[in-house]
């Protein structure tokens, strides 16, 4: 996984590939700052940039390696545009329900 993750962090994520990577999940922003450890304003600032999303190199690279390990393919852009696919639907269908697990658990307890 660490070549993907440094070939990533090269071309650099988007905010239109990390809104789409999320939607393709199912998950809220809530359960991506929460899977990433990242706080919520974070994951919703960055998505709204329009190009390349302005994080912390360490930040970006745990948004990207979560993303991947939910079964997220990111594409690079090869004259059509940079993107994102799902390789590995099973996986992102049980993290997704677990992450699911931990926010509902959450909110709970408030």
């Amino acid at each position: 996984m660490g070549g993907r993750l440094a070939k990533q962090t090269e071309s650099r994520l988007t905010g239109a590939q990390l809104r789409a990577a999320r939607g393709l999940l199912g998950l809220t922003p809530a359960e991506l700052a929460e899977e990433t450890k990242l706080g919520e304003r974070t994951v919703r600032r960055a998505e709204k940039e329009n190009g390349v999303v302005r994080l912390t190199p360490v930040n970006e690279a745990r948004l990207v390696s979560v993303l991947q390990e939910l079964g997220v393919q990111f594409i690079a852009e090869n004259g059509g545009g940079a993107g994102v696919r799902l390789i590995d639907t099973s996986l992102a269908k049980a993290r997704r329900a677990t992450a699911k697990r931990k926010t509902s658990r959450r909110s709970k307890s408030k």
